[in-house]
């Protein structure tokens, strides 16, 4: 299996329990699925299970979370990120692990609520997986990008 922030893009199936960032779930909307904000993209990371787009935002999240983690990880690799990369995730580190983080980040931080997505998920990233003070990697190339299942 494939370790780090690229493992978070491939290979991972959906959740097929619910989740415990699912307790306070809101309702999906269709606006949601546009992802032109952070919020938009915690309501399809945390839809409940009994939701009727249960599947597709489930789905959708977890996409753009492997989508910012492959982006993440080509830009690091080929140095086109100032400073190195903004995350450094532990090996075993899943979307769905990740999509939680994230939840969990965006709330605590609400004034990020109407700003990109992308840019919320990076400072959760940065903040819980934070890189070595030099700005490398941990070492393992598959282990830069965006983080969690």
């Amino acid at each position: 299996m494939t370790k780090g922030w690229i493992a978070v893009a491939t290979g991972f199936g959906l959740l097929l329990a619910v989740a415990p960032w699912e307790r306070a779930a809101a309702n999906v909307t269709q606006d949601d699925f546009s992802l032109n904000t952070t919020h938009n993209l915690v309501d399809l990371c945390s839809v409940a299970t009994t939701d009727p787009m249960h599947d597709q935002a489930k789905e959708l999240c977890l996409g753009y979370i492997a989508g910012a983690a492959h982006l993440h990880r080509v830009l690091a690799d080929n140095k086109r990120l100032v400073g190195g990369p903004m995350a450094c995730p532990t090996p075993g580190v899943s979307r769905e692990g990740f999509a939680q983080q994230f939840i969990t980040y965006a709330n605590a931080h609400t004034q990020y609520m109407n700003d990109l997505p992308a840019k919320t998920m990076a400072l959760a990233a940065a903040e819980y997986y934070p890189c070595p003070k030099s700005g490398s990697s941990t070492g393992n190339s598959n282990s830069t990008g965006t983080r969690g299942k």
